[in-house]
């Protein structure tokens, strides 16, 4: 049973004003405890609102609209953020490990320096967004789009990007250690200096792609993957020419 609680509007109207707030009772499972946890829900139109250095760990943002928001160094630990739309959003510095943002829009949004460990954020849109010196360890981005995306210097061991596309992004000096690139299209993509011990390229698209200076490649897995006459291979990697994208890929 969803219990809606009025939520302290005087404090925040000044700040978020037209903001839809609730608390949703959680019946508790330990021990045959009788108390009831308070998650908030909070589904709203929040456009370019001031939300910078704020806790909301733990919230459900799903389906909210968070376009040109202020979020730096905000907390949204854990937050469930599906489909939520955070388009040139500013989130330098925020916290959002284990958050669940599959279907989120991250389009052009400042993600410098933010923590999205362990998030599932598959078929996410960070399209041109700027997430340098962010760390996405062990995340899930399967079908997400960095296209254009600036990763530079990111920490991203154990990230999941398969079938993915980052078409013409940045990734200098980034760590990809055991990343899953299989299926992906990195047309373009920017890997010089990139660390990639132990990642997978099984069957991705690297024509253009510039792997000078790439690190530890030697054991990263290349089976399947294509190339183009302009990729920029490290020594003693060679590759296929990749087929022309079929007519629905390259609609989309």
């Amino acid at each position: 049973m969803m219990v809606f609680v009025a939520y302290n509007l005087r404090m925040w109207r000044a700040i978020i004003g037209g903001m839809v707030f609730g608390l949703a009772a959680v019946p508790a499972h330990a021990q045959g405890t009788s108390k009831v946890g308070w998650e908030p829900v909070y589904t709203a139109q929040c456009r370019d609102c001031q939300l910078a250095g704020k806790r909301l760990a733990g919230w459900r943002l799903d389906g909210g609209d968070f376009e040109g928001a202020r979020l730096a160094s905000a907390n949204l630990r854990g937050v469930s953020a599906e489909g939520t739309r955070f388009c040139e959003a500013d989130l330098s510095g925020a916290v959002l490990d284990g958050a669940l943002l599959d279907r989120a829009d991250f389009s052009g949004a400042q993600l410098v320096a933010a923590q999205l460990k362990n998030v599932s954020a598959t078929d996410m849109n960070a399209k041109g967004a700027a997430l340098t010196d962010a760390d996405l360890t062990l995340g899930e981005f399967a079908g997400a789009s960095f296209e254009a995306a600036d990763l530079t210097r990111v920490s991203a061991t154990g990230a999941i990007f398969a079938a993915a596309s980052l078409n013409g992004a940045l990734a200098e000096d980034t760590d990809f250690t055991n990343a899953n690139f299989e299926r992906a299209n990195l047309t373009g993509i920017r890997l010089r200096g990139a660390t990639l011990a132990g990642a997978s390229f099984r069957g991705a698209r690297l024509g253009g792609a510039d792997m000078t200076g790439v690190k530890a490649y030697e054991t990263a897995n290349f089976s399947g993957a294509c190339a183009s006459p302009a990729t920029r291979l490290p020594l003693g990697i060679s590759l296929p020419i990749c087929p022309p994208l079929p007519m629905a890929a390259l609609a989309e």
